[in-house]
């Protein structure tokens, strides 16, 4: 599997000092329909290192910076794994193209 940063993720990792990403699942269940879906924040590599030494069939990737993580679900993931930084005003976000439920 290829891992792809965008200029912009890179750069503000670099800058604020972030080297790994989780991936993980989002779910509601208080509501009348089950929403479910892909959500990635960063995380420290203390608590990274925890994550992967839990047990729980966390997997990490090396990354352009850093390391991704995914969890033990059942995921589609392509060859090729884009993840880019988007911004809004001033709010950042996680993009991610080639993993699916």
């Amino acid at each position: 599997m290829k891992i792809e940063y965008d200029d912009a993720l890179r750069g503000y990792m670099q800058k604020h000092n972030k080297s790994n990403i989780l991936v993980d699942i989002a779910s509601t269940d208080n509501c009348d329909f089950d929403v479910t879906e892909l959500y990635l924040r960063f995380i420290s590599q203390k608590h990274a290192d925890r994550i992967l030494g839990s047990g729980k069939g966390f997997k990490a990737y090396d990354a352009p910076v850093g390391q991704i993580i995914f969890p033990q679900y059942k995921l589609s993931i392509s060859d090729t794994v884009r993840v880019s930084l988007k911004s809004f005003l001033f709010i950042k976000w996680l993009k991610q193209d080639g993993v699916k439920l």
